[in-house]
């Protein structure tokens, strides 16, 4: 993986660029698939059009190794593991609690992965006081202890093209404002999401994905609603009882 970026004090990029070699998307065609929003006022009415909600790359089976995908919000204080179908690879991938280094350097804002699930570290949801948002914290048992207790955020990043983006990073207090959603930006991302202070405007939310700007990416990113439909969009798994 290569990547050219610039950190500066208060921000690190995150996402690979998602412009090449894409894999095809599953089509859900949205012809006679909309609903209708009538609206009246002053003695007349119009009937607003809605798509429904496209579906996201291929997520996989929904039990991989003893495990399951799950697809509502998670529980709070449970432990889950962090993970995604590789479209092209044929692999699940999931969290291991390092992140990716090269000959490069080290990438903090890009956490690395493994294909062994008693690799993957653990990571546990705590709830807001009202009850729909919530920290993800490291718990650890994973191949690392790099990030073990830290919390995970998104924050807005600068580029070293110039720009902003979505970027993760690893803190030591709660981050709460983390929520589950089943549809954003017309796409079924059934995940967890993340708002957040942006100068750009429609890129101040993210979830956690990896890019398929190439076939050698396999590390979770950040990844802002341009790219909901073409990330391999991560999901929290659990153990199947």
């Amino acid at each position: 993986m290569k990547k050219s970026l610039i950190i500066l004090p208060a921000l690190a990029l995150i996402l690979a660029g998602c412009t090449t070699k894409k894999p095809n998307r599953k089509k859900t065609s949205t012809a006679g698939s909309i609903t209708s929003k009538t609206t009246s006022g002053g003695g007349t009415s119009k009937t607003t059009p809605s798509l429904a909600p496209l579906d996201p790359l291929d997520p996989g089976a929904e039990e991989f190794s003893g495990y399951r995908r799950v697809m509502h919000a998670p529980e709070n204080g449970k432990e889950y593991i962090l993970g995604f179908w590789h479209v092209n690879k044929g692999q699940f991938f999931f969290m291991n609690g390092h992140h990716h280094a090269d000959d490069k350097g080290e990438y903090p804002f890009y956490q690395s992965t493994t294909t062994d699930v008693s690799k993957a570290v653990k990571l546990v949801c705590n709830y807001a006081a009202d009850n729909e948002h919530y920290s993800i914290q490291i718990k650890g048992g994973g191949e690392y202890t790099t990030y073990d207790g830290k919390y995970l955020e998104v924050y807005e990043a600068t580029k070293s093209t110039g720009g902003v983006t979505a970027s993760i990073r690893q803190v030591e207090s709660p981050v709460q404002s983390w929520h589950y959603v089943e549809a954003a930006e017309n796409v079924k991302v059934q995940t967890s999401i993340m708002e957040f202070t942006a100068t750009k405007i429609g890129q101040d939310k993210a979830i956690l994905g990896c890019s398929t700007g190439s076939d050698e990416y396999t590390t979770v990113s950040a990844n802002p609603p341009t790219f909901f439909g073409s990330c391999y969009i991560c999901h929290f798994w659990e153990p199947i009882a």
